[in-house]
């Protein structure tokens, strides 16, 4: 279980809380619980600044906004600590309804987990860097936690790092997220590769309009453009080229080039053209490049592997069951090695 999912189900879990205590509190003198949907409604919103916007966690965020509102009277009496002698027909009707949505959305989350790679089982190391910079001066690792981040960059490595074949560098596009690849990127480090992912929110980077900024609310809307709207899914990438080779220019200030090993480019872009202009501008640096929207049997190209990593879109877009297994993320993964053995 991924931890977005048991947050979510820690706010459902609180939700049930409050809305089943008609069922076991009677005559109490003060009625605490109501209190409850209030933490509740805040952890909500704090999901969504920690994994995104998403439609589930609106659902969620709403639903706990309703309960809310509902128990504002119950808080109102705790308030003047008046005691509870029993619950109306209607409080009580729509807590029993409000209990059964709280179910059904927590049945949704169960059935349709995110499934991602066990660090541990692979035997890989994962360290994140939150950055502040642009492309412009440059990157930098953050020291103040105040300060806006304007990276992330993530680092899977195997824990034995002696036998490191080398380094691939990966950036998403802008409607997915390292975490949608997180099983390939595992995958890459297990088979002893060190892997430098990132995802950048500088504004200097221009995509889906000129008016659209980069920055992580945009990048929800990017992904449930593609995955709600469009009827063909494509990939959103910067309205410039030269924004591709910067955003990897800028990845590569972080890898320790020093090192020996080779380093090697993926990309998710169906982009010829980008990866020319990649190879053009950092041919000196990168050994190779790979593109994995060529792979064959990658249906979700652009998107990543969402059977995995987001399954409630993979069977709303694109009918397809959600996998436990890790085949596409693995399947990926043996075909950048395979690509990489060639050159």
């Amino acid at each position: 279980m991924t931890q977005q999912t048991a947050s979510q189900l820690l706010v459902l879990g609180l939700l049930a809380l409050t809305c089943s205590r008609i069922f076991f509190l009677k005559k109490v003198k003060r009625d605490v619980v109501s209190t409850v949907p209030v933490v509740a409604f805040l952890l909500s919103l704090l999901n969504i600044v920690a994994w995104g916007f998403s439609p589930l966690e609106l659902i969620i965020s709403l639903l706990s906004l309703f309960v809310t509102i509902w128990n504002i009277r119950a808080m109102l009496r705790l308030a003047s600590k008046l005691v509870i002698d029993h619950y109306s027909g209607l409080f009580a009707a729509i807590s029993v309804i409000n209990l059964l949505l709280v179910v059904v959305v927590a049945i949704v989350i169960l059935a349709f987990r995110p499934v991602n790679a066990n660090l541990k089982k692979f035997e890989v190391e994962q360290k994140d860097i939150i950055a502040t910079g642009s492309f412009t001066q440059g990157f930098t690792e953050r020291t103040n936690p105040f300060d806006r981040a304007n990276a992330k960059i993530s680092i899977f490595e195997p824990e034995r790092t002696s036998r490191t074949k080398g380094i691939i560098v990966f950036i998403p596009n802008k409607n997915a997220r390292i975490e949608t690849y997180q099983p390939m990127l595992v995958k890459l480090a297990h088979d002893c590769y060190t892997v430098y992912a990132a995802e950048f929110y500088d504004s200097d980077v221009l995509w889906f309009s000129d008016q659209w900024k980069n920055h992580n609310i945009m990048r929800q809307a990017a992904f449930l453009h593609d995955t709600q709207t469009a009827d063909t899914p494509e990939v959103i990438q910067s309205k410039r080229t030269e924004d591709f080779s910067n955003e990897y220019r800028a990845l590569l200030s972080f890898i320790p080039l020093q090192s020996g090993k080779p380093v090697y480019a993926v990309a998710d872009k169906d982009d010829a053209q980008a990866l020319a202009v990649l190879r053009r501008d950092l041919g000196s640096i990168v050994s190779a490049t790979v593109d994995i929207a060529n792979v064959s049997g990658y249906v979700t190209k652009g998107l990543g592997p969402i059977e995995q990593t987001n399954p409630l879109y993979a069977k709303i877009k694109f009918d397809l069951e959600r996998d436990s297994t890790l085949f596409t993320a693995s399947h990926l993964a043996t075909a950048i090695e395979s690509a990489l053995s060639q050159e």
